[in-house]
């Protein structure tokens, strides 16, 4: 496979982990040997979360890259398109980051979250029903603010908690709490270090922010 293709996602010295062509899986591949210097694949587990353990002694760096890439490869698909200038659908974003174990997550608190868009270039506070939440129910989350920079997810979520005649003081507690939610990160989307985010996923998160 040619030098340019651009669904690379980690490399490493002699190593790379790409994008398959249906999005649905990384590839583990080596630099060929010789005459052959084109990128040809490695032979062993599927699963990159077994890589590190089967090919980390042969293949400097290549546990710590499988550690940062989402569970998703659609995921890291939406960042490079995003990155290459290429607008993925609203639709499709939309309806993936409202599923209970999306993978850009950034933050929770209670029955809110913070979290990134598909392409890494928008933010949103998303919201589920305080019953939902104390059943530990996996239900779609519902999407209350978002925007391009924190700050203004923020004031637009401020807005529709606070009613006029409410204590400024509580209103002041209400951007606190919702800006905790973003503790860390650039005020727009677009400048974060995305796709390595915190994984969210049906089993135990295995990555660390």
């Amino acid at each position: 496979m040619a030098d340019d293709w651009p669904g690379v996602v980690a490399a490493g010295n002699g190593w790379r982990v790409i994008v398959a062509r249906d999005a649905a899986r990384y590839r583990l591949q080596q630099r060929g040997s010789g005459k052959d210097k084109r990128w040809g694949p490695v032979y062993g587990p599927s699963a990159p979360s077994k890589w590190g353990a089967a090919f980390g002694a042969s293949f400097s760096g290549l546990s710590e890259a499988v550690e940062c890439l989402p569970l998703d490869p659609q995921d890291a698909v939406c960042a490079l398109a995003a990155a290459q200038g290429v607008v993925v659908p609203e639709a499709q974003r939309v309806t993936e980051w409202l599923e209970p174990y999306y993978s850009g997550v950034l933050a929770s608190d209670a029955n809110m979250r913070a979290v990134r868009d598909r392409t890494g270039t928008r933010y949103a506070i998303q919201w589920i029903s305080p019953g939902d939440h104390e059943a530990g129910k996996p239900v779609r989350w519902i999407t209350q603010a978002a925007a391009a920079a924190w700050p203004e997810v923020v004031d637009l979520m401020a807005r529709k908690t606070f009613a006029p005649g409410d204590a400024v003081q509580d209103h002041d507690e209400i951007r606190v709490r919702l800006s905790a939610l973003f503790d860390g990160l650039p005020e727009f989307a677009a400048d974060g270090p995305w796709p390595v985010v915190k994984v969210l996923s049906a089993a135990p998160c295995r990555q660390k922010r």
